[in-house]
């Protein structure tokens, strides 16, 4: 009994794995040559022709004999038809890649790919978006907890003094409104929040100047000197966007130049604003940089995606004398 139910089990299998489009033509055929016989049979019949049992023999095994031939001939057309069908489910199978889902010279099969394939640059970017929001999320936040931090325990151990007070706890207020901004972004979705927010037309001199502000203690602190030089340039760019590329890239030079200098630059160079950090110290090389961004390096992606999106670039350079991290915006 059991190796009954296997045996009906396995044709069941393999009667699945054959194809509809063979069936159906095969099916097609094999009714046309059925219906044409039964034509040709009572037509005979009607006019009145004679036809005895050798002839009617003859005519069921002609039937009989060219079924085999339909039914290769189903399974050729089904071949073709199927043919593309079967890349656009390996192209399916490697989604979000949009060029993974193939061109078809059928009609309908190609309609279908265009749709795929438009589908599949929508799942890619959304899935872009998530993964540097999830970044953001997991790397940024440490930089405003941190300035709060080196802030109260300034105040706390008398290294600010009694008329800097005020600032610094302004500066502490701040990070706080910018780790409630981040989480808001963070909520509403990063691609949503992009576009219904119009980028602002800022001075990247000055929002840079506040940004090395609030860098200045944690840096004196690790053992380096920050240096700024500002120009007075216009882009089109979030002021968060500014302040999160530019404590990604002190924070890296920190933790991966090896030197006790910092410095940054905000200077004109064509049509594009460039916003430069760099360091005097022997800490990885341009070709370490770039291999460090293509594995995963968080700091690194968040800079260059955010540039992007803005239609800047991110470039590095590196020699005995230190490394320089330069991201560059359009100018307004």
């Amino acid at each position: 009994m059991r190796r009954e139910s296997e045996q009906s089990g396995g044709l069941a299998i393999s009667l699945s794995k054959v194809s509809f489009f063979t069936v159906l033509l095969g099916s097609l055929f094999v009714t046309y040559l059925v219906v044409a016989g039964l034509i040709a049979f009572f037509t005979v019949k009607i006019v009145g022709i004679p036809i005895g049992p050798r002839m009617t023999t003859k005519i069921v095994l002609t039937i009989i004999l060219f079924i085999p031939l339909y039914l290769i001939l189903a399974y050729i057309l089904s071949l073709i038809v199927t043919r593309d069908l079967r890349k656009l489910e390996k192209g399916v199978e490697r989604l979000p890649e949009a060029e993974a889902v193939p061109e078809s010279r059928i009609r309908e099969f190609s309609r279908l790919g265009e749709v795929i394939r438009e589908q599949a640059r929508k799942i890619s970017s959304m899935l872009s978006d998530q993964r540097l929001l999830i970044y953001r999320i997991a790397h940024d936040l440490r930089t405003p907890t941190a300035n709060i931090r080196n802030i109260l325990t300034a105040i706390k151990d008398g290294v600010i003094k009694e008329e800097e007070r005020t600032t610094y706890i302004n500066k502490a207020i701040k990070e706080t409104h910018r780790i409630s901004e981040f989480l808001d972004l963070a909520l509403t979705g990063l691609k949503k929040a992009a576009k219904e927010r119009e980028p602002e037309v800022i001075d990247l001199g000055e929002v840079v100047s506040e940004v090395v502000q609030d860098w200045k203690i944690r840096v004196q602190e690790k053992g380096f000197e920050l240096e700024f030089f500002p120009e007075e340039v216009k882009v089109q760019v979030p002021r968060s966007e500014v302040e999160e590329i530019l404590s990604n890239l002190i924070e890296n030079a920190i933790l991966h130049s090896g030197g006790d200098r910092i410095s940054v630059s905000v200077l004109k160079e064509g049509d594009k604003a460039c916003l430069e950090v760099s360091d005097n110290g022997r800490g990885p090389k341009k070709e370490r940089l770039i291999d460090s961004y293509r594995k995963g390096s968080i700091g690194l992606y968040i800079v260059k995606e955010l540039a992007f999106r803005r239609g800047g670039d991110l470039e590095i350079s590196s020699d005995q004398n230190g490394t320089k991290v330069a991201v560059s915006f359009p100018l307004v």
